[in-house]
């Protein structure tokens, strides 16, 4: 077994578990000196580091256990398996465009499975999200020996990580075949190790299946061909044991027809100086301009409708398809059709509104009474819980904004005792204020390209937050709502 350990050591001796991998390492994959590595380093050997990492061989089946007699990495909360009843999940072997797991795992080239064990509280993320200098540390010393900066993917700081691989075949790679059309291949199994496999290729096109092949390996193979139809477009490869179980697969394979590069070549420098109203604003700077040397290319270009024709001639559709389930609205100004394009604007507007159940957070710097009517007043669920959030703007005096802010509040007032309690509270934030237009509904959030009282008037966009960012914007608007 290969561990690669980072702790987190405190002052009085104990080991906190930033990020662990450990390898089920076979004797062709021995490629590291563990020499010197196997005991744990001590925080007082580290001067003023508390960040610190180990490469280790391990053979104990608590893998809490540290070598070395420095005693036991310590649990600070709850821990969950994933998938859970001593299951491993398998990776694509060409990454994973699901999440960022293959990213921070070992990168090699055989097949590999892993079992992950969640921190699933972020216990240890909370401890180092709070203290920049613990944040320093962990991207140095991650940056240095793992090759990326771990706190750019704090979903993984806390957790462990079993990774095994499989036991006959070290790797297997595939090229396109234009004679024949098709695929070749070539296979290293581990030395002792062959097995016979079963290849299934599949293809598709505008997003639909084409055509499955499959080839059958006896294990004696080193390089094999498998002809197709029609050339490879967007693949995916399974590969399955003498057994029928899959040891290995990609998806959304396309092959590269052709690389095009230009080199920029210097060609002056611009010097510019900026004198701003305060000293901070001051500063001097030289940018390099460039002119573009002739393109090189390599490969032939490949028909960019190639048998794509829906997948191109639907956009219309999907257009459509994204605005009915609010992913992405367009409203394209019209003089001669204001009203229309106003009333549209207005309902969209409303339905995301409406797609809240317990809270929906408006946040507009220029909310006003008007808007309120227009929008929250049209609102049908007495249940849910409207909260507006506004603040100055930089053409805003204050008194413009403290007489919009009263209005708003006052017209809020009312609405609540006409409703019979309150639904509606509205807010002014202090400090830097913000500048984007967000809703959110629950947890599902838009960013809005203009104020409400604008859409419709002007051209602009909303946009469905990716949910990979909802958590983070939304626990921002409640930490304005909340001071």
């Amino acid at each position: 077994m290969r561990r690669t350990i980072i702790t987190l050591d405190t002052t009085d001796k104990k080991y906190i578990p930033v990020f662990v991998v450990m390898e089920e390492l076979y004797p062709d994959m021995q490629d590291y000196n563990a020499k010197g590595l196997n005991k744990h380093p001590n925080s007082y050997e580290q001067g003023k580091d508390n960040i610190t990492i180990s490469i280790e061989e391990f053979s104990e089946e608590d893998p809490f256990l540290l070598n070395g007699g420095c005693g036991k990495l310590e649990r600070i909360g709850d821990y969950e398996e994933e998938p859970g009843n001593d299951c491993y999940m398998l990776l694509p072997s060409n990454g994973d465009g699901l999440n960022t797991l293959a990213e921070v795992l070992p990168h090699r080239e055989c097949p590999r499975e892993v079992k992950c064990i969640i921190d699933s509280n972020r216990e240890v993320w909370n401890i180092l999200s709070g203290d920049g200098r613990l944040l320093s540390q962990l991207k140095n010393i991650s940056t240095r020996f793992l090759g990326f900066d771990l706190t750019l993917f704090p979903e993984h700081i806390g957790n462990f990580y079993w990774v095994r691989y499989n036991p006959y075949l070290k790797k297997i790679s595939f090229k396109e075949s234009n004679n024949p059309i098709g695929l070749t291949g070539s296979i290293v199994y581990r030395q002792g190790q062959q097995q016979p496999l079963k290849i299934i290729v599949k293809d598709k096109h505008s997003g639909y299946l084409v055509y499955t092949v499959t080839k059958e390996l006896t294990g004696n193979e080193r390089v094999f061909s498998l002809e197709t139809p029609l050339p490879p477009h967007l693949i995916s490869i399974e590969i399955q044991d003498k057994d029928g179980n899959v040891i290995m697969f990609d998806e959304n394979i396309r092959f590269i027809k052709q690389i095009a590069f230009e080199i920029g070549v210097h060609k002056m420098e611009l010097r510019l100086k900026k004198q701003g109203k305060k000293p901070k604003d001051n500063y001097e700077v030289s940018i390099p301009k460039y002119e573009n040397a002739d393109k090189s290319v390599i490969g032939e270009k490949q028909d960019e409708a190639y048998n794509e024709y829906f997948t191109i001639a639907d956009s219309i559709s999907r257009q459509q398809a994204d605005r009915d389930a609010l992913n992405f609205v367009f409203f394209d100004a019209d003089e001669k059709n204001v009203q229309t394009i106003v009333s549209q604007a207005k309902g969209t507007v409303r339905k995301m509104i409406e797609t809240g159940r317990n809270v929906c957070y408006i946040c507009d710097p220029y909310f006003n009474a008007n808007d309120f009517v227009e929008y929250v007043c049209y609102i049908k669920n007495l249940n849910l819980d409207i909260r507006i959030v506004v603040c100055k703007s930089p053409q805003d005096n204050a008194e413009a904004y403290n007489i919009r802010l009263k209005a708003l509040k006052d017209i809020a007032n009312d609405y609540n005792a006409k409703m019979g309690r309150t639904i509606v509270e509205c807010k002014g934030l202090s400090g830097f204020g913000f500048h984007d237009r967000f809703v959110f509904a629950d947890k599902t959030g838009w960013l809005m390209g203009s104020s409400f009282s604008e859409f419709g008037h002007r051209t602009t966009t909303i946009s469905k937050i990716p949910a990979s960012h909802s958590n983070l914007i939304l626990d921002r608007i409640n930490g304005w709502w909340e001071s």
